[in-house]
């Protein structure tokens, strides 16, 4: 959703972790697609540092098989830029922001194609996220079932979250 950045308080996080993670020369590739409207102000040393590609924010919202195909369509280019990096750059872990369904799809999907180790951070409850989209029961218990999945799969996952869900 929101990129590392210096001007939204999950990006400006990011941001501090990228630039320690560039410091000690890992390198790092990023899929940025964030919400329309949202003005990201950059660090000019972090993204200069970064391999990434902006594109434009998937809607998750469908609400017909064609629209889906249309999103998961989407989804696989993006997992196939990440492979093509992570094959091309001898990758050994990934480090993966949890966020959306999007970034579980593509997580998901490229631990498939590489078996590439990943560690997961997790800033809010997926829970909250599902209310916040007000996803159908049926969306939500396929996105908590990809979740499980995803962290099952995780070589480590940290969590921090300032929510009290009811």
């Amino acid at each position: 959703d929101v990129p590392p950045c210096t001007n939204f308080s999950g990006g400006i996080f990011l941001n501090q972790l990228a630039e320690i993670l560039i410091n000690e020369k890992v390198n790092l590739f990023g899929v940025f697609m964030p919400p329309p409207g949202l003005n990201i102000k950059f660090d000019q040393y972090v993204i200069n540092q970064m391999n990434y590609k902006i594109l434009k924010h998937l809607d998750n919202e469908y609400s017909n098989e064609a629209e889906k195909d249309d999103y998961l369509i989407n989804i696989e280019i993006i997992v196939n830029n990440t492979v093509e990096f992570i094959l091309n750059n001898d990758i050994k872990m990934i480090w993966c922001y949890i966020q959306s369904e999007n970034i579980l799809r593509i997580l998901d999907e490229v631990y498939k194609k590489t078996n590439i180790p990943y560690i997961v951070q997790i800033m809010d409850p997926i829970e909250w996220y599902m209310k916040d989209k007000n996803f159908s029961a049926e969306k939500k218990q396929d996105l908590l079932k990809l979740f499980n999945i995803v962290i099952n799969n995780a070589y480590h996952c940290f969590t921090a979250s300032e929510f009290n869900l009811p």
